[in-house]
């Protein structure tokens, strides 16, 4: 069996979300009565968290629980997730950075680089995506966009062949899981979340489609 994960969350650590990670998590055990979402990953606005102990978190609940960052470029937001945590937490996420030399350097790190919400106004990429590097899926669904942002997402990704992956973007607790990403392989870490990623083997998915059909089998 695979794993599903929310892939793109933002806590307190984010300066536009009052959630503390924790509260993510608890609410994530009341959804995965009905829903099948093995996990989260905190993806905080021009950072990556280091200072806080998302393993702990992953113990107690018995959940998956990572983090990469959202990162703020000329083109637009990406998605960062890479396995190594040295790199990640010396690197100055905090300036406007140029998205061609920042994907070849999450690359180069062993680590993968994603479009998100590529057709949500200034923010987003919209059709330069296609000027990336190392291009091997892009945020499909987000759960903060409207209907036709996610359709013209996924019909950009078909077009390019890449993956389609799902986060919910979620800044507050009842957000959680409007978006996932069902990996083909199980996920135990942020080296497996990578690899996945780069196979193809993702699709992007509504929290509907978690849904369990009857949460007591």
């Amino acid at each position: 069996m695979g794993t599903i994960l929310d892939l793109h969350i933002h806590s307190v650590f984010s300066i536009d979300s009052p959630v503390r990670p924790e509260e993510y998590v608890e609410y994530l055990s009341a959804l995965r009565k009905n829903f099948r979402i093995d996990g989260l990953v905190f993806c905080e606005h021009r950072r990556f968290v280091s200072d806080f102990d998302h393993r702990s978190l992953s113990e107690k609940y018995g959940v998956l629980i990572l983090a990469g960052a959202e990162a703020d470029t000329r083109w637009g937001h990406l998605l960062v997730f890479c396995p190594d945590r040295e790199w990640m937490s010396g690197f100055n996420f905090q300036q406007k950075l140029d998205p061609v030399e920042l994907v070849k350097e999450v690359d180069a790190h062993q680590g993968v680089a994603v479009p998100a919400h590529p057709f949500r106004g200034m923010i987003s990429m919209g059709e330069r995506v296609k000027e990336l590097p190392h291009l091997y899926a892009i945020e499909a669904i987000n759960g903060g966009n409207r209907d036709d942002e996610n359709i013209w997402a996924m019909e950009l990704a078909d077009r390019l062949g890449v993956a389609q992956v799902g986060g919910s973007d979620a800044h507050f607790l009842e957000e959680l899981g409007a978006g996932l990403t069902e990996f083909q392989d199980q996920v135990r870490s942020m080296e497996e979340l990578v690899a996945g990623i780069k196979s193809g083997k993702v699709q992007a998915l509504s929290r509907d489609d978690a849904r369990i059909s009857d949460p007591t089998v």
